[in-house]
C-alpha cells in the first residue's frame, strides 16, 4: 500500500513539473490566418534565440483606426454626435428637412443615410463641424453627455416615482380594507349581539 501512495505522489509530481502550454494569448479571436501571423510575429520578436528578436525598448505597439480602440456598433460615436449636431443645428438650417444627407438624419433613416455614401456622411460631419475648435468640440462634447445624463437620470427618477405610487397605493389600498374589514367586524359585533336576562 505505501508503495502504491508512494508511486502516485511520485507521478503526480512529475505530471505537475511538465511544461503546460501557454494559454491562449488572444482567446477572443476567431482562429485564423491574421490570429497566427500576430501570434508568430510576436513569437518571433520576443525570443532572444530567433533573428527577428528585438530588445523591450525598442517593441513599440501601433493601433489603427480599425475599431480595436473604437466602439463601432451600431455606428461610430462620431457619426452619434454628428446626427446629434443636425438635430440641434436644424432650427437655423429649414433647409435640411428636404436635403439630403439631412432629411435622413433628421428622420433618423438610417438606412437612407447609408445610401447616400461616405460622400453623405461626410457632408453631415462637414456640416456639424466645420469651423469648430477644439475647445467647442469639448464644449459641445460635454454638453451633449451632460444632457444625454440629464435625460436617462429624469427617465430612471420618473420610474422609481411611479414605482413609490404603484407601491403606495398597494398598501393604501390594504390599509383601508383591513380598516373597513375591522370596522365591519365591531359593527356586526355591536350589532348582532343580543343580551339576554337570566331569571
Amino acid at each position: 500500500m505505501r508503495t502504491t501512495v508512494a508511486s502516485i505522489t511520485a507521478l503526480l509530481t512529475i505530471l505537475a513539473c511538465q511544461p503546460r502550454p501557454a494559454a491562449d494569448p488572444l482567446p477572443s479571436w476567431t482562429e485564423g490566418e491574421a490570429k497566427a501571423a500576430i501570434v508568430d510575429f510576436v513569437d518571433r520578436v520576443t525570443d532572444p534565440a530567433h533573428t527577428d528578436y528585438r530588445p523591450v525598448d525598442e517593441r513599440v505597439a501601433v493601433f489603427d483606426n480599425d475599431g480595436c480602440l473604437w466602439a463601432e456598433k451600431p455606428v461610430y460615436f462620431q457619426l452619434l454626435f454628428a446626427l446629434d449636431r443636425v438635430r440641434a443645428m436644424a432650427p437655423d438650417h429649414p433647409e435640411w428637412r428636404s436635403q439630403e444627407p439631412f432629411a435622413s438624419a433628421l428622420a433618423g433613416d438610417m438606412e437612407g443615410l447609408a445610401a447616400q455614401g461616405e460622400h453623405g456622411i461626410l457632408e453631415l460631419v462637414m456640416a456639424t463641424h466645420a469651423g469648430m475648435t477644439t475647445d467647442e468640440a469639448k464644449k459641445l462634447l460635454m454638453e451633449n453627455l451632460e444632457a444625454q445624463v440629464r435625460r436617462e437620470a429624469a427617465t430612471r427618477a420618473k420610474e422609481i416615482l411611479d414605482e413609490a405610487e404603484q407601491n403606495a397605493d398597494k398598501e393604501a389600498r390594504e390599509i383601508i380594507t383591513h380598516a373597513i374589514y375591522r370596522c365591519a367586524a365591531d359593527h356586526t359585533v355591536e350589532t348582532t349581539v343580543s343580551v339576554v336576562a337570566f331569571p
